[in-house]
């Protein structure tokens, strides 16, 4: 990030705080350690760290179970009469953490937030036109066209009061959630404190802490010696001594993270490779990348536990077609297709990655070496490398998607449809391609109804994806965490912590 040089005395003087308060004889509070930084409490921002920190504090109408299924939260029922309209029950006897009691207006508010240009989870919200309150506890969304995941995608849509913006609420969060907000340090941790007055079942815990933007090593160590009550670690396998310590329980569960390789195909010029024009935009050059790739010794490599991926998302999400089939290195065939290119010599390019992915990006350098495209892997700092996005001037880049709402037309609607603004779609479309015939149909699973053909129709097109290349996707790896065994906890699908689903033993 580029507060980087401070951060660490800031770390220091957040862990000499805590050492602190255990020296004074109180009980520690339950200390959660993770990886991801978190510099904001704007609760419309989309990011894994926001979510671990805000999904304790506010809730959605619906909210997805630890396996991705829907479950009501702040809409107790839900029914809609036609394909364009869904009316939304809110639960009555609820209290925002200062006192203000839940309202449809709230509701209606916090969508219209959402729905801003600028609101980072505008994306929820593809295909909802307007919204509006029918009653005092009553909601009614229209849409322009049919969500068949509606319901999915509102679980990443939190509930603010009425008059707030997200400028309000990036230092005082004000929710409905089972922990109030009670110290907030930006980029090193968050208080929290149990809501007392929640709806909900009473939470087990009276107050967690929640320590951001921990090193590997230094959340290793941290359970080690007892820092940490639980600890997301981002390591590429357990530590051993973690995994067999008896203290403590750990967690190896497949990630919702499908890690990819993508290219810059919007520019006749790269910023970062010499050839002109842009040899990514060639299908061949693209194609002869793809089968340069040994994806089988990628996986074993950056993991014992990763498997190489013949798609963008992971098995458990809607639309993926468990009988494609990962592309098999042929380099001979990689290097005839770059000389029908015209670059039989091959060429040099830069690799941008987050250091997340350093590991895998070498890899990557090492095998298309072997077909003469020599890469200079260049490793960005968290927080300036998503600052790129969306649309980077990045030349070749190594990232990760996760399709938090459990349905793969999430990423078809806003990654690869050509960038629309008005629509909403493409909004993540960071190659800038442009491919009308593809976003046809993208637009054409909009009108499937039935979940057997909608899936049928999600997995033709995963297939048309996969075949243009715009990524290529590499491998799906494992997330790995450990907990204290005095406490009952099970990681969820899409990387969320909520404290509420930590239980004493």
């Amino acid at each position: 990030m580029p507060r980087r040089p401070r951060l660490s005395l800031q770390l220091a003087l957040g862990l000499l705080g805590l050492a602190c308060t255990r020296l004074s004889g109180a009980p520690a509070p339950f200390t959660i350690a993770v990886p991801s930084v978190l510099t904001s409490l704007d609760p419309y921002e989309d990011s894994v760290a926001s979510s671990i920190v805000m999904e304790n504090l506010y809730d959605p109408l619906i909210r997805l179970d630890a396996n991705m299924r829907v479950q009501p939260a702040l809409a107790t029922s839900w029914s809609s009469p036609d394909r364009l309209t869904w009316s939304f029950e809110v639960r009555p006897n609820v209290r925002f953490h200062d006192g203000r009691p839940l309202r449809s207006a709230d509701v209606v508010h916090s969508i219209r937030e959402a729905l801003r240009e600028q609101a980072g989870v505008r994306y929820y919200l593809l295909g909802v036109s307007s919204v509006e309150a029918t009653g005092p506890l009553t909601v009614r969304l229209h849409l322009s066209r049919p969500v068949p995941p509606l319901l999915n995608r509102l679980s990443g849509i939190r509930i603010v009061p009425e008059g707030t913006t997200c400028a309000t609420l990036r230092g005082a969060a004000v929710g409905t959630g089972p922990y109030r907000l009670a110290d907030w340090r930006p980029g090193i941790e968050a208080r929290l404190v149990r809501n007392d007055a929640y709806w909900g079942p009473r939470p087990d815990l009276p107050e967690a802490i929640i320590a951001l933007g921990r090193a590997p090593s230094e959340l290793a160590r941290g359970l080690r010696d007892g820092a940490w009550s639980l600890a997301a670690l981002a390591g590429r396998t357990l530590p051993a001594d973690i995994a067999s310590d008896p203290r403590l329980e750990s967690f190896e569960p497949e990630s919702n993270y499908t890690k990819f390789l993508a290219w810059d195909l919007g520019r006749r010029e790269a910023r970062y490779c010499p050839v002109r024009p842009n040899p990514f935009l060639d299908a061949r050059v693209r194609e002869a990348v793809d089968r340069a790739l040994d994806r089988a010794e990628l996986a074993r490599a950056v993991s014992p536990e990763a498997a190489p991926a013949a798609q963008l998302v992971p098995r458990y999400v809607f639309g993926f077609d468990p009988a494609l089939p990962v592309t098999r290195p042929d380099r001979a065939e990689s290097r005839r297709l770059l000389a029908a290119a015209g670059l039989g010599a091959g060429f040099p390019v830069s690799l941008h990655t987050r250091p997340l992915f350093a590991e895998a990006a070498e890899r990557v350098r090492a095998q298309l070496a072997t077909i003469g495209i020599a890469v200079t892997v260049v490793v960005v700092p968290e927080a300036e490398f998503m600052s790129r996005f969306p649309r980077p001037d990045y030349t070749l880049w190594l990232d990760r998607w996760g399709c938090a709402s459990a349905d793969v037309g999430e990423l078809f609607e806003n990654a690869f449809h050509s960038r629309d603004e008005a629509r909403g779609l493409g909004l993540f479309n960071d190659t800038g391609h442009v491919d009308r015939a593809l976003d046809r149909e993208i637009e054409a699973t909009f009108e499937v109804e039935g979940n057997v053909e909608r899936q049928a129709g999600l997995q033709k097109l995963m297939a048309r994806v996969v075949g243009t290349r715009y990524w290529l996707p590499l491998y799906n790896d494992r997330e790995h965490y450990a907990v204290d065994r005095g406490y009952a906890w099970r990681p969820r699908h899409d990387l969320g912590m909520r404290v509420a689903d930590i239980r004493k033993r």
